[in-house]
């Protein structure tokens, strides 16, 4: 029912009410002229079939300012069911002067519906049932000046719902009579409107809005050659992502630092979502060398930071029993000085725990040369003589040869 020609001079614009301050403009990629649609040249004869079908460069975006309407339910239309209708559309406010184009301002008309017998009275020809006649009674009409194309829109009566009813077509010069709309259901046939293929993988779906204010946004069409950082339908600044502005090096959704992106590879000694020191693990701050689950470095315990001459639990002084509040030596959790780790090896002359002095054993102070619990000779041990060939220092104890002190 539709031929096909392509003029490539076209473009749609939408999301405007002033032609000087277009924000969204479409490409035409093919004009879809009703195959008899009758060409009236002198501008006399009522045209016939005088619809067509634009198609453009990708889906439209809708937003508050663009909207779609629905097509009538079938070609056997009836305006008696509809009311409440309107006519919206360009008029010509002056004319062409030299280099100066036309100028165009939007217009918004309430109109009535006219039966064909009261439409005869105004036109003499044989009107064919595809068109519509209204009527805006007082007021010119402004299809005569300009509006052709004009979309007639009218409410349904039961359901509510807002349809296209027909295109505006024709209208005698005087602008006094009624105006004349061919009917959208002309083109509803099996090969109409309904059965259009969208070609390329277009639809005449909607398409997904910006998130910025309309209309202040360029409209890139699906199918064009996009700019470098920029989406369909907006333009993007680097590393962004659609309808949002974001910092270099940022991952949507989420402020990261300098390098970092969401699920992005990590540094050296990094936990993933935060930022750790060198050679820290996920969740805490650990000292130089430490991390979770990793072998201790000299002298450490897993996991903290001790001070000098701690040990896990407490490290008592010269003197002091395990459990009393020390000066010198902290808790568990607190800095421990380096050779120092849970169960740490101890230097010379210190039994397990404490640290002990010259000569002593575990538990109590003895002087040079004796052993735990009483006092001995010089090269004694407890309840032992050396054997021959043997010789203890001063502050040895049994089965063990311990350095001077």
């Amino acid at each position: 029912m539709f031929s096909r020609e392509l003029n490539p001079n076209l473009v749609i614009i939408a999301g405007t009410l002033q032609l000087d301050d277009v924000q969204i403009i479409y490409k035409v990629h093919k004009i879809i002229v009703h195959k008899y649609f009758v060409r009236d040249l002198l501008g006399v004869r009522i045209p016939d079939h005088d619809i067509a079908l634009v198609l453009v460069r990708g889906p439209l975006m809708f937003n508050n300012l663009v909207s779609p309407v629905c097509l009538p339910d079938d070609r056997h239309f009836d305006m008696e069911t509809v009311n409440n209708c309107w006519v919206t559309g360009w008029q010509l406010k002056s004319v062409a002067r030299g280099p100066m184009p036309p100028i165009y301002h939007m217009v918004k008309e309430h109109v009535r519906y006219q039966t064909l017998a009261t439409c005869e009275k105004f036109y003499p020809e044989n009107l064919r049932k595809n068109v519509i006649c209204v009527t805006n009674w007082g007021k010119k009409q402004s299809l005569c000046m300009g509006g052709y194309g004009a979309p007639l829109e009218c409410q349904d009566k039961r359901t509510k719902i807002w349809i296209i009813a027909g295109a505006a077509s024709f209208c005698k010069p005087s602008c006094n009579y009624t105006a004349l709309f061919t009917r959208i259901s002309v083109g509803q046939g099996e090969e109409g409107v309904r059965n259009i293929k969208p070609e390329r993988g277009q639809s005449f779906a909607q398409g997904q809005t910006s998130k910025r204010n309309f209309p202040d946004y360029r409209m890139m069409a699906q199918g064009e050659e996009v700019e470098p950082g920029e989406d369909q339908g907006e333009e993007l600044g680097p590393g962004q992502s659609q309808g949002e502005e974001l910092e270099p090096g940022q991952a949507q959704g989420e402020e990261l630092g300098p390098g970092e992106a969401q699920d992005e590879e990590l540094g050296p000694g990094e936990a993933q979502g935060e930022e750790l020191g060198s050679g820290e693990a996920q969740g805490e701050e650990l000292g130089s060398g430490e991390a979770q689950g990793e072998a201790p470095g000299p002298g450490e315990a897993q996991g903290e930071e001790l001070g000098s001459g701690d040990a896990q639990g407490e490290a008592p002084g010269p003197g002091q029993s395990q459990g009393e509040e020390l000066e010198h030596r902290q808790a568990q959790g607190e800095e421990l000085g380096p050779g120092q780790a849970q169960d740490e090896e101890l230097g010379p002359g210190e039994a397990q725990g404490e640290e002990l002095g010259s000569g002593e054993a575990q538990g109590e102070a003895l002087r040079p040369g004796e052993a735990q619990g009483e006092e001995l000779g010089s090269g004694d041990a407890q309840d032992e003589a050396p054997g021959p060939g043997e010789e203890l220092g001063l502050g040895e104890t049994q089965g063990e040869e311990l350095d001077p002190g």
